[in-house]
């Protein structure tokens, strides 16, 4: 009796796991962005054209309220001091930091291969200096659910057998 008890909570426990992990796994994604860094010295009527070509791709979130948000190099870098601590002007006396817009990638688009495609897109958008992300959150995100998965449900066949 106690090892079938064990065994459901543990299999409740799997199914419960899945659950939590979509909406985790949903909210990853719906926070993956792409950060293109333009030029430095982009006229305005230049990043508008860049910003135009990049809202025309559709590889864009339109579910949320902003998927390309522009941050401004002063902007980031008063950010980055506050964060480090550190302020470059001081031994720079200029900032480094480019202008950016911030993407926001749907689901559809988030595989590695797709990711890469979409960089190699933007990096050809005149006005761009270069395109950064992070292509291994989800494979690692969706590796670690699955041996956690694969655990679990050895271990509610365990106490079933």
């Amino acid at each position: 009796m106690f090892s079938i008890t064990l065994a459901l909570f543990v299999a409740g426990l799997f199914g419960v796991l899945i659950l939590f992990s979509k909406q985790l796994e949903r909210i990853v994604q719906d926070n993956i962005r792409i950060q293109v860094y333009l030029k430095q010295d982009l006229s305005d009527s230049a990043r508008l054209k860049v910003r135009k070509q990049i809202e025309s791709g559709d590889y864009l979130n339109r579910e949320i309220e902003q998927p390309v948000h522009f941050i401004s190099k002063d902007e980031a870098a008063k950010k980055f001091i506050l964060e480090t601590g550190e302020d470059f002007y001081k031994f720079m006396g200029e900032n480094p930091i480019h202008d950016s817009f911030v993407i926001a990638i749907s689901a559809l688009y988030q595989s590695p291969q797709q990711l890469n495609t979409i960089k190699k897109i933007l990096e050809k958008i005149p006005g761009v200096h270069y395109v950064d992300y992070n292509p291994n959150l989800i494979e690692s995100m969706n590796r670690n659910r699955n041996i956690l998965g694969g655990i679990l449900m050895g271990s509610a066949l365990a106490l079933f057998g």
